[in-house]
Protein backbone atom coordinates (compact mmCIF):
# COMPACT_ATOMS: atom_id res chain seq x y z
CA UNK A 1 0.00 0.00 0.00
CA UNK A 2 2.81 2.38 0.97
CA UNK A 3 4.65 1.62 -2.29
CA UNK A 4 1.52 2.51 -4.28
CA UNK A 5 1.14 5.81 -2.41
CA UNK A 6 4.82 6.63 -2.94
CA UNK A 7 4.49 5.98 -6.66
CA UNK A 8 1.36 8.13 -6.84
CA UNK A 9 3.08 10.97 -4.96
CA UNK A 10 6.10 10.75 -7.23
CA UNK A 11 3.93 10.92 -10.37
CA UNK A 12 2.07 13.95 -9.03
CA UNK A 13 5.33 15.71 -8.23
CA UNK A 14 6.73 14.90 -11.66
CA UNK A 15 3.64 16.30 -13.39
CA UNK A 16 3.91 19.46 -11.31
CA UNK A 17 7.48 20.14 -12.42
CA UNK A 18 6.60 19.40 -16.02
CA UNK A 19 3.81 21.99 -15.93
CA UNK A 20 5.97 24.62 -14.26
CA UNK A 21 9.12 24.27 -16.34
CA UNK A 22 7.69 22.89 -19.58
CA UNK A 23 10.45 20.30 -20.12
CA UNK A 24 10.88 18.73 -23.53
CA UNK A 25 9.55 15.17 -23.61
CA UNK A 26 12.93 13.94 -24.84
CA UNK A 27 14.59 15.43 -21.80
CA UNK A 28 12.36 14.14 -19.03
CA UNK A 29 14.44 12.55 -16.32
CA UNK A 30 14.31 8.86 -15.55
CA UNK A 31 12.09 8.38 -12.47
CA UNK A 32 14.71 6.04 -11.05
CA UNK A 33 17.27 8.84 -10.79
CA UNK A 34 17.75 10.51 -7.45
CA UNK A 35 16.22 13.97 -6.92
CA UNK A 36 19.69 15.48 -6.38
CA UNK A 37 20.70 14.58 -9.94
CA UNK A 38 17.73 16.29 -11.55
CA UNK A 39 18.50 19.30 -13.75
CA UNK A 40 16.12 21.81 -15.27
CA UNK A 41 16.20 21.58 -19.05
CA UNK A 42 14.74 24.47 -21.11
CA UNK A 43 12.40 23.79 -23.98
CA UNK A 44 13.24 24.34 -27.65
CA UNK A 45 12.84 28.12 -27.63
CA UNK A 46 12.37 28.43 -31.40
CA UNK A 47 9.43 26.01 -31.39
CA UNK A 48 7.69 26.59 -28.07
CA UNK A 49 9.23 29.71 -26.50
CA UNK A 50 7.36 32.90 -25.67
CA UNK A 51 8.38 36.56 -25.75
CA UNK A 52 6.80 39.65 -24.25
CA UNK A 53 7.79 42.57 -26.48
CA UNK A 54 7.67 46.11 -25.10
CA UNK A 55 7.62 49.02 -27.56
CA UNK A 56 7.45 52.73 -26.75
CA UNK A 57 4.63 53.49 -29.23
CA UNK A 58 3.11 52.58 -32.60
CA UNK A 59 4.12 55.67 -34.55
CA UNK A 60 5.40 55.38 -38.10
CA UNK A 61 9.13 55.56 -37.33
CA UNK A 62 12.23 53.39 -37.64
CA UNK A 63 12.30 51.35 -34.41
CA UNK A 64 8.56 50.72 -34.60
CA UNK A 65 8.67 49.56 -38.23
CA UNK A 66 11.60 47.30 -37.38
CA UNK A 67 9.67 45.71 -34.51
CA UNK A 68 6.69 45.15 -36.78
CA UNK A 69 8.91 43.38 -39.33
CA UNK A 70 10.57 41.25 -36.62
CA UNK A 71 7.27 40.09 -35.12
CA UNK A 72 5.90 39.30 -38.56
CA UNK A 73 8.95 37.18 -39.40
CA UNK A 74 8.81 35.34 -36.06
CA UNK A 75 5.13 34.51 -36.62
CA UNK A 76 5.84 33.17 -40.10
CA UNK A 77 8.98 31.18 -39.32
CA UNK A 78 8.88 29.96 -35.70
CA UNK A 79 6.56 28.54 -33.07
CA UNK A 80 7.29 31.37 -30.63
CA UNK A 81 4.28 32.92 -28.88
CA UNK A 82 4.26 36.70 -28.80
CA UNK A 83 2.54 39.26 -26.57
CA UNK A 84 3.08 43.00 -26.96
CA UNK A 85 2.89 46.02 -24.66
CA UNK A 86 3.07 49.44 -26.31
CA UNK A 87 3.58 52.41 -24.01
CA UNK A 88 1.44 54.50 -26.36
CA UNK A 89 -0.59 54.04 -29.54
CA UNK A 90 -0.05 55.33 -33.04
CA UNK A 91 -0.60 54.78 -36.75
CA UNK A 92 0.81 51.24 -36.73
CA UNK A 93 -1.30 49.98 -33.82
CA UNK A 94 -3.79 48.02 -35.96
CA UNK A 95 -0.94 46.26 -37.75
CA UNK A 96 0.64 45.28 -34.44
CA UNK A 97 -2.70 44.05 -33.14
CA UNK A 98 -3.14 41.81 -36.18
CA UNK A 99 0.20 40.12 -35.43
CA UNK A 100 0.09 39.72 -31.65
CA UNK A 101 -2.09 40.15 -28.60
CA UNK A 102 -1.46 43.81 -27.83
CA UNK A 103 -2.18 46.29 -25.05
CA UNK A 104 -1.41 50.01 -24.76
CA UNK A 105 0.15 50.78 -21.38
CA UNK A 106 -1.26 54.30 -21.31
CA UNK A 107 -4.78 52.84 -21.55
CA UNK A 108 -3.99 50.13 -19.02
CA UNK A 109 -2.98 52.74 -16.44
CA UNK A 110 -6.39 54.39 -16.83
CA UNK A 111 -8.25 51.10 -16.54
CA UNK A 112 -6.18 49.80 -13.61
CA UNK A 113 -4.59 52.70 -11.71
CA UNK A 114 -4.06 50.43 -8.70
CA UNK A 115 -0.72 48.62 -9.08
CA UNK A 116 -1.96 45.42 -7.42
CA UNK A 117 -4.94 45.14 -9.75
CA UNK A 118 -2.70 46.02 -12.68
CA UNK A 119 -0.30 43.23 -11.76
CA UNK A 120 -3.21 40.78 -11.59
CA UNK A 121 -4.41 41.89 -15.02
CA UNK A 122 -0.89 41.62 -16.47
CA UNK A 123 -0.53 38.11 -15.07
CA UNK A 124 -3.59 37.04 -17.02
CA UNK A 125 -2.56 38.94 -20.17
CA UNK A 126 1.03 37.73 -20.33
CA UNK A 127 0.51 34.18 -19.06
CA UNK A 128 3.75 32.24 -19.54
CA UNK A 129 6.68 34.13 -21.01
CA UNK A 130 10.37 33.33 -21.29
CA UNK A 131 11.88 36.71 -22.19
CA UNK A 132 10.96 40.37 -21.95
CA UNK A 133 12.26 42.20 -25.04
CA UNK A 134 12.33 46.01 -24.88
CA UNK A 135 12.53 47.51 -28.35
CA UNK A 136 14.02 50.84 -27.27
CA UNK A 137 15.54 52.47 -24.25
CA UNK A 138 12.19 54.17 -23.60
CA UNK A 139 10.60 50.74 -23.15
CA UNK A 140 12.60 50.31 -19.95
CA UNK A 141 10.24 52.78 -18.25
CA UNK A 142 7.98 49.85 -17.24
CA UNK A 143 10.63 47.19 -16.62
CA UNK A 144 10.09 47.40 -12.87
CA UNK A 145 6.37 46.67 -13.25
CA UNK A 146 7.19 43.44 -15.09
CA UNK A 147 9.79 42.09 -12.65
CA UNK A 148 7.23 39.75 -11.07
CA UNK A 149 7.40 37.64 -14.25
CA UNK A 150 10.92 36.64 -13.14
CA UNK A 151 12.39 36.24 -16.63
CA UNK A 152 15.46 37.84 -18.29
CA UNK A 153 15.29 41.15 -20.16
CA UNK A 154 16.77 42.04 -23.55
CA UNK A 155 17.04 45.72 -24.48
CA UNK A 156 17.31 46.51 -28.19
CA UNK A 157 18.84 49.98 -28.29
CA UNK A 158 18.33 52.29 -31.27
CA UNK A 159 19.37 55.55 -29.59
CA UNK A 160 22.56 57.58 -29.29
CA UNK A 161 23.50 59.92 -26.47
CA UNK A 162 21.99 63.20 -27.69
CA UNK A 163 18.59 61.55 -27.98
CA UNK A 164 19.00 59.72 -24.68
CA UNK A 165 19.84 62.94 -22.85
CA UNK A 166 17.06 64.88 -24.57
CA UNK A 167 14.18 62.43 -24.40
CA UNK A 168 14.91 59.73 -21.80
CA UNK A 169 14.52 60.27 -18.06
CA UNK A 170 17.21 59.20 -15.62
CA UNK A 171 14.89 56.73 -13.91
CA UNK A 172 14.29 54.96 -17.23
CA UNK A 173 18.03 54.68 -17.85
CA UNK A 174 18.51 53.29 -14.34
CA UNK A 175 15.78 50.69 -14.92
CA UNK A 176 17.38 49.65 -18.19
CA UNK A 177 20.75 49.12 -16.50
CA UNK A 178 19.26 47.38 -13.49
CA UNK A 179 17.11 44.83 -15.31
CA UNK A 180 18.74 44.21 -18.70
CA UNK A 181 20.61 40.94 -19.04
CA UNK A 182 21.57 41.41 -22.70
CA UNK A 183 21.76 44.41 -25.02
CA UNK A 184 21.32 44.48 -28.78
CA UNK A 185 22.85 47.59 -30.35
CA UNK A 186 21.69 48.62 -33.81
CA UNK A 187 25.14 49.90 -34.81
CA UNK A 188 28.73 50.16 -33.65
CA UNK A 189 28.33 53.77 -32.41
CA UNK A 190 25.35 52.69 -30.27
CA UNK A 191 27.41 49.88 -28.75
CA UNK A 192 30.30 52.24 -28.03
CA UNK A 193 27.95 54.77 -26.45
CA UNK A 194 26.40 52.16 -24.13
CA UNK A 195 29.85 51.26 -22.85
CA UNK A 196 31.35 54.76 -22.78
CA UNK A 197 28.48 56.76 -21.29
CA UNK A 198 26.49 54.12 -19.41
CA UNK A 199 29.29 51.74 -18.36
CA UNK A 200 27.67 48.66 -19.87
CA UNK A 201 30.01 45.66 -20.04
CA UNK A 202 30.83 45.12 -23.74
CA UNK A 203 30.35 41.37 -23.20
CA UNK A 204 26.67 42.07 -22.60
CA UNK A 205 26.29 43.87 -25.94
CA UNK A 206 25.73 42.29 -29.36
CA UNK A 207 25.52 44.33 -32.56
CA UNK A 208 22.75 43.50 -35.02
CA UNK A 209 22.47 46.17 -37.69
CA UNK A 210 19.05 47.51 -38.55
CA UNK A 211 17.03 45.70 -41.20
CA UNK A 212 13.95 45.96 -43.39
CA UNK A 213 11.70 43.63 -45.34
CA UNK A 214 12.42 42.65 -48.93
CA UNK A 215 10.01 44.45 -51.26
CA UNK A 216 9.01 43.55 -54.79
CA UNK A 217 9.80 46.75 -56.68
CA UNK A 218 9.19 47.76 -60.27
CA UNK A 219 12.28 49.26 -61.85
CA UNK A 220 11.04 49.11 -65.43
CA UNK A 221 8.78 52.19 -65.37
CA UNK A 222 10.30 55.31 -66.99
CA UNK A 223 11.38 57.66 -64.21
CA UNK A 224 9.65 60.70 -65.71
CA UNK A 225 6.32 58.83 -65.69
CA UNK A 226 6.88 57.83 -62.04
CA UNK A 227 7.59 61.44 -61.18
CA UNK A 228 4.56 62.76 -63.01
CA UNK A 229 2.30 60.22 -61.28
CA UNK A 230 3.55 61.42 -57.87
CA UNK A 231 3.38 65.11 -58.73
CA UNK A 232 7.15 65.58 -58.64
CA UNK A 233 9.29 67.63 -61.01
CA UNK A 234 9.83 65.52 -64.13
CA UNK A 235 13.35 66.66 -65.00
CA UNK A 236 16.55 67.30 -63.10
CA UNK A 237 18.23 65.95 -59.99
CA UNK A 238 15.85 64.83 -57.23
CA UNK A 239 17.30 64.56 -53.73
CA UNK A 240 15.23 62.92 -50.99
CA UNK A 241 15.39 63.30 -47.24
CA UNK A 242 13.06 61.49 -44.88
CA UNK A 243 12.12 61.38 -41.20
CA UNK A 244 10.48 63.48 -38.54
CA UNK A 245 10.98 67.17 -39.27
CA UNK A 246 13.17 68.17 -36.32
CA UNK A 247 16.60 69.55 -35.43
CA UNK A 248 18.18 66.15 -34.73
CA UNK A 249 17.32 65.01 -38.24
CA UNK A 250 19.14 68.02 -39.64
CA UNK A 251 16.19 69.46 -41.57
CA UNK A 252 17.68 72.95 -41.27
CA UNK A 253 20.89 71.57 -42.80
CA UNK A 254 18.80 70.06 -45.60
CA UNK A 255 17.38 73.54 -46.28
CA UNK A 256 20.83 75.19 -46.15
CA UNK A 257 22.20 72.60 -48.58
CA UNK A 258 19.47 73.35 -51.11
CA UNK A 259 20.10 77.06 -50.70
CA UNK A 260 23.85 76.76 -51.25
CA UNK A 261 23.36 74.41 -54.19
CA UNK A 262 21.22 77.06 -55.87
CA UNK A 263 23.82 79.73 -55.09
CA UNK A 264 26.49 77.56 -56.73
CA UNK A 265 24.53 77.76 -59.98
CA UNK A 266 22.70 74.43 -60.20
CA UNK A 267 19.18 75.20 -61.31
CA UNK A 268 17.79 71.85 -62.43
CA UNK A 269 17.24 70.17 -59.05
CA UNK A 270 14.62 69.65 -56.35
CA UNK A 271 14.86 68.61 -52.70
CA UNK A 272 11.93 66.64 -51.24
CA UNK A 273 11.47 65.79 -47.57
CA UNK A 274 9.05 63.06 -46.45
CA UNK A 275 7.92 63.00 -42.82
CA UNK A 276 5.73 64.57 -40.18
CA UNK A 277 6.58 68.13 -39.18
CA UNK A 278 7.11 68.19 -35.40
CA UNK A 279 9.57 71.08 -35.31
CA UNK A 280 7.46 73.37 -33.14
CA UNK A 281 6.34 70.45 -30.94
CA UNK A 282 9.79 69.03 -30.33
CA UNK A 283 11.39 70.92 -27.40
CA UNK A 284 14.94 70.57 -28.74
CA UNK A 285 14.02 71.94 -32.17
CA UNK A 286 11.70 74.74 -31.02
CA UNK A 287 14.25 75.96 -28.47
CA UNK A 288 16.58 76.88 -31.33
CA UNK A 289 14.18 78.61 -33.72
CA UNK A 290 10.60 78.33 -34.90
CA UNK A 291 9.45 76.58 -38.04
CA UNK A 292 8.01 79.86 -39.31
CA UNK A 293 11.51 81.37 -39.24
CA UNK A 294 12.79 78.46 -41.36
CA UNK A 295 9.87 78.88 -43.75
CA UNK A 296 10.69 82.58 -44.08
CA UNK A 297 14.34 81.71 -44.70
CA UNK A 298 13.32 79.41 -47.57
CA UNK A 299 11.11 82.11 -49.04
CA UNK A 300 13.79 84.81 -48.72
CA UNK A 301 16.36 82.55 -50.41
CA UNK A 302 14.05 81.81 -53.31
CA UNK A 303 13.71 78.11 -52.54
CA UNK A 304 9.97 77.85 -53.16
CA UNK A 305 10.55 76.03 -56.44
CA UNK A 306 13.54 74.03 -55.18
CA UNK A 307 12.40 72.35 -51.94
CA UNK A 308 9.13 70.72 -50.89
CA UNK A 309 8.01 69.15 -47.63
CA UNK A 310 5.62 66.36 -48.57
CA UNK A 311 4.46 65.30 -45.12
CA UNK A 312 3.83 61.66 -44.22
CA UNK A 313 3.66 59.18 -47.11
CA UNK A 314 2.82 55.51 -46.69
CA UNK A 315 4.25 54.64 -50.13
CA UNK A 316 7.72 55.99 -49.38
CA UNK A 317 9.52 53.54 -51.66
CA UNK A 318 7.39 54.60 -54.60
CA UNK A 319 8.79 58.08 -54.12
CA UNK A 320 12.35 56.83 -53.72
CA UNK A 321 12.07 54.96 -57.03
CA UNK A 322 11.48 58.35 -58.65
CA UNK A 323 14.57 59.93 -57.08
CA UNK A 324 18.31 60.08 -57.68
CA UNK A 325 20.02 60.46 -54.29
CA UNK A 326 19.14 60.02 -50.63
CA UNK A 327 20.65 62.68 -48.39
CA UNK A 328 20.90 62.04 -44.64
CA UNK A 329 21.70 65.38 -42.95
CA UNK A 330 21.08 64.03 -39.44
CA UNK A 331 23.19 65.33 -36.60
CA UNK A 332 22.59 62.03 -34.85
CA UNK A 333 20.99 58.90 -36.30
CA UNK A 334 22.01 55.42 -35.09
CA UNK A 335 21.23 53.47 -38.29
CA UNK A 336 18.14 54.90 -40.02
CA UNK A 337 15.83 52.49 -41.83
CA UNK A 338 14.97 55.13 -44.44
CA UNK A 339 18.52 54.85 -45.79
CA UNK A 340 18.04 51.11 -46.19
CA UNK A 341 14.69 51.67 -47.90
CA UNK A 342 16.31 54.17 -50.26
CA UNK A 343 19.13 51.72 -50.96
CA UNK A 344 16.63 48.98 -51.80
CA UNK A 345 15.25 51.40 -54.39
CA UNK A 346 18.72 51.86 -55.87
CA UNK A 347 19.56 55.27 -54.42
CA UNK A 348 23.08 56.06 -53.21
CA UNK A 349 23.29 57.63 -49.74
CA UNK A 350 25.14 60.76 -48.66
CA UNK A 351 25.67 61.01 -44.89
CA UNK A 352 27.89 62.68 -42.28
CA UNK A 353 30.80 61.23 -40.37
CA UNK A 354 30.45 60.96 -36.59
CA UNK A 355 26.65 61.20 -36.72
CA UNK A 356 25.74 57.53 -36.32
CA UNK A 357 26.14 54.17 -37.99
CA UNK A 358 25.31 54.90 -41.62
CA UNK A 359 28.99 55.23 -42.69
CA UNK A 360 29.26 51.49 -41.89
CA UNK A 361 26.70 50.87 -44.62
CA UNK A 362 27.87 53.45 -47.15
CA UNK A 363 31.57 52.50 -46.90
CA UNK A 364 33.32 53.35 -50.18
CA UNK A 365 30.80 52.08 -52.71
CA UNK A 366 27.18 52.90 -51.75
CA UNK A 367 27.35 56.69 -51.69
CA UNK A 368 29.51 59.23 -49.86
CA UNK A 369 30.38 59.93 -46.24
CA UNK A 370 31.41 63.57 -45.75
CA UNK A 371 32.81 65.48 -42.75
CA UNK A 372 30.20 66.37 -40.14
CA UNK A 373 27.88 69.20 -41.28
CA UNK A 374 30.17 70.09 -44.20
CA UNK A 375 27.51 71.00 -46.75
CA UNK A 376 30.08 72.37 -49.21
CA UNK A 377 31.38 68.83 -49.78
CA UNK A 378 27.81 67.52 -49.95
CA UNK A 379 27.18 69.98 -52.76
CA UNK A 380 30.35 68.90 -54.57
CA UNK A 381 29.14 65.27 -54.45
CA UNK A 382 25.64 66.19 -55.64
CA UNK A 383 26.94 68.24 -58.56
CA UNK A 384 29.35 65.43 -59.48
CA UNK A 385 26.57 62.85 -59.49
CA UNK A 386 24.30 65.17 -61.48
CA UNK A 387 26.94 65.34 -64.19
CA UNK A 388 28.04 61.67 -63.99
CA UNK A 389 24.99 59.46 -64.42
CA UNK A 390 27.06 56.30 -64.76
CA UNK A 391 28.64 56.85 -61.33
CA UNK A 392 25.22 57.62 -59.88
CA UNK A 393 23.93 54.32 -61.22
CA UNK A 394 26.97 52.36 -60.01
CA UNK A 395 26.62 53.65 -56.47
CA UNK A 396 22.89 52.94 -56.48
CA UNK A 397 23.38 49.37 -57.68
CA UNK A 398 26.03 48.76 -55.01
CA UNK A 399 23.75 50.18 -52.32
CA UNK A 400 20.89 47.89 -53.35
CA UNK A 401 23.16 44.84 -53.55
CA UNK A 402 24.56 45.53 -50.08
CA UNK A 403 21.07 45.96 -48.64
CA UNK A 404 19.84 42.67 -50.08
CA UNK A 405 22.86 40.77 -48.80
CA UNK A 406 23.23 42.29 -45.33
CA UNK A 407 20.17 44.12 -44.04
CA UNK A 408 17.01 42.09 -44.61
CA UNK A 409 14.82 40.77 -41.80
CA UNK A 410 15.48 37.15 -42.83
CA UNK A 411 19.18 37.78 -42.17
CA UNK A 412 18.89 39.69 -38.90
CA UNK A 413 15.97 37.92 -37.21
CA UNK A 414 17.82 34.57 -36.76
CA UNK A 415 20.71 36.50 -35.17
CA UNK A 416 18.30 38.12 -32.72
CA UNK A 417 16.63 34.82 -31.89
CA UNK A 418 20.03 33.21 -31.28
CA UNK A 419 20.66 35.92 -28.69
CA UNK A 420 17.25 35.22 -27.14
CA UNK A 421 17.94 31.48 -27.09
CA UNK A 422 21.32 31.93 -25.39
CA UNK A 423 19.92 34.24 -22.72
CA UNK A 424 17.02 31.86 -22.18
CA UNK A 425 19.40 28.91 -21.75
CA UNK A 426 21.55 30.86 -19.29
CA UNK A 427 18.51 31.79 -17.24
CA UNK A 428 17.29 28.21 -16.94
CA UNK A 429 20.78 26.97 -16.19
CA UNK A 430 20.89 29.33 -13.20
CA UNK A 431 17.53 28.03 -12.03
CA UNK A 432 18.51 24.36 -12.30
Amino acid sequence: MSNTLNQLFFKMRQQFFRAVFRWLPANFLNPSESLKKRTLVPCDFMNCGSVLFVGHDANLAGAQVLLLSLIKWINQNTGITIKLILLDGGLLFNQFEQLAKTVVWKDLLKQHPDIIKRKKWLTGFVGKTDIIYGNSILSAAIYDELKFLDVPYISHIHELEKSIQSYVGKSTIQKMIRYTGKYIACSTPVSINLHKNHHINPKKISIVHEFIERMELKFNSPINICRKKLGLVEDGLIVFGCGTVCWRKGVDIFIDTASLLKTRGLKNFHFYWIGKNLWDVDPVSSSRYSWSSLAKKMEDNGLTGCITFLGVKENVMEYFLAGDVFYLPSREDPFPLVCLEAAQCGLPVICFEEAGGMPDFVENNAGYTVPFENISIVIEKLMFLHENKQKLEELGIAARHKLLNRHLVEIAAPQILDICQNLYNQHYKLLS
